[in-house]
């Protein structure tokens, strides 16, 4: 019976049955010497095979499935990580080992074989949902496999036209919460116009989503929150008050901001054009002509043609001498009289001030970056301890190192020490780390 073991093990390490690449691969890729956590399901996909990556620390981020080719040596997967990858199959160990072919170093790539990871405990539901206007908004509905309904959570974007975030959804659903994400009018497999989306229309169709989940079976209609990013900070703000005066609509169980405002959109818009603007190095009167421009857009004189006629002076001479982009956005400032009701301080208008002493007994974090030219810390923070004096229920991370953004960049580090290492481009984890753990203290994500 030994010799017969041997015999067949020795069979199948020079010899692999079957289609060797198939399977679940874990490793890394070696980016500057630093490691990127990478894993791949490869599938048979007709006459040829598909990978499915992902990489772990990139909750927001999915990589796109990649043709696989197979050679003599290994296998060759289309545009991976911005380049092909070419791996060679260790047929005695099954480890694929090799580089990605992009436009500046190549990078390392060390895969090894594992056991497929364990089926979900949640489910995936596309849904459609229809706003206050008509229009029909499509989402997923990410659900833990439970016997009762469970909390969740509505994930709102920021400024722009966002899609859905499925990689977020499921690391809620894999810890017990639902989670539903769309993506905004206008984008993905939403109907409607984003380039024309005004505030009201947003919250519309974020209270939209809410009343979905309080008739949703698997939901417990008591514990539904709201996660705003950004902008979405005053979309789920702005749907908090609406609760309290909407009969049918419940108060939100808790509010999550990242990088999100808590201040007015005109103070928020004036405050960063100052302390972004001194953070870039625009000049003096650069920072003076956004300040100006915020005014006059936010005033009760916008539709008079000499106030039409200085927000079109301070864009040509933004983009004459070539700054514009510094301080503005595409839609910051009209080039004619027509762009002005589709400038974004036309469309967005919103103060908080009024709902945020109502939230006082609400469960509340909010994640800041100490950085954030856009939404400077001291003055939201100081908004949210105003509103929130005596309460327990506030809770503010500041992220150092952070700007207005969820991830930093590619960098060369130097250690206290003097030691250097290259730090790869990836999304601060506290943000997810700060949020599952307010979520587990108010009893709202039990894994």
């Amino acid at each position: 019976m030994l010799g017969l073991i041997i015999s067949v093990l020795s069979l199948s390490l020079a010899e692999p049955q079957g289609r060797p690449i198939e399977g679940h691969w874990e490793g890394a890729m070696i980016i500057n010497g630093s490691p990127l956590g990478l894993s791949m399901s490869i599938t048979a996909d007709g006459d040829g095979y598909v990978a499915d990556p992902s990489i772990s620390e990139w909750v927001w981020y999915a990589l796109d499935p990649s043709p696989v080719t197979k050679t003599d040596t290994g296998i060759i997967i289309k545009d991976l990580y911005g380049g092909d990858a070419f791996l060679t199959l260790d047929p005695k160990y099954r480890q694929l080992i090799g580089t990605i072919e992009n436009s500046g170093e190549p990078i390392k790539v060390h895969l090894k074989p594992v056991p497929p990871p364990p089926l979900p405990d949640w489910r995936e539901e596309d849904v459609t949902f229809t706003s206050a206007d008509g229009t029909v908004l499509s989402g997923t509905l990410t659900v833990p496999n439970s016997a009762d309904p469970s909390a969740a959570i509505i994930l709102l974007h920021g400024r722009g036209c966002g899609r859905r975030s499925l990689g977020e959804a499921r690391v809620y659903a894999a810890r017990g919460m639902a989670a539903l994400t769309f993506d905004k009018r206008g984008a993905g497999k939403s109907a409607g116009d984003c380039q024309t989306a005004t505030h009201t229309m947003t919250v519309a169709d974020a209270e939209a989503a809410q009343r979905f989940l309080q008739q949703h079976r698997s939901i417990d209609r008591r514990r539904i929150g709201y996660r705003g990013t950004s902008a979405g900070a005053w979309t789920a703000q702005a749907l908090a008050e609406r609760a309290w005066s909407v009969r049918r609509l419940n108060k939100p169980a808790f509010l999550i901001t990242w990088i999100g405002p808590a201040t007015s959109i005109r103070d928020q818009q004036r405050q960063s054009a100052r302390t972004y603007g001194e953070g870039v190095g625009a000049a003096e009167e650069q920072i003076a002509l956004a300040e100006e421009s915020v005014d006059l857009i936010t005033g009760e004189d916008v539709s008079d043609p000499a106030v039409i006629n200085r927000l079109i002076a301070i864009r040509d001479k933004a983009e004459t001498e070539g700054w514009y982009g510094l301080m503005f956005g595409p839609d910051d400032l009209p080039k004619t009289a027509e762009d002005i009701p589709n400038l974004y301080l036309s469309k967005f208008r919103f103060d908080p001030e009024r709902v945020l002493g109502k939230l006082a007994q609400t469960p509340y974090l909010a994640v800041f970056g100490e950085e954030d030219g856009i939404v400077p810390l001291s003055e939201n923070t100081a908004a949210l301890e105003t509103a929130f004096a005596g309460s327990e229920d506030l809770k503010i991370v500041v992220l150092p190192g952070i700007g207005h953004s969820l991830e930093h960049g590619d960098t060369m580090v130097t250690l206290p020490n003097g030691q250097t290492y290259f730090k790869i481009d990836t999304v601060e984890p506290r943000y997810m780390t700060e949020t599952i753990l307010f979520l587990r203290r108010e009893g709202l994500m039990p894994r």
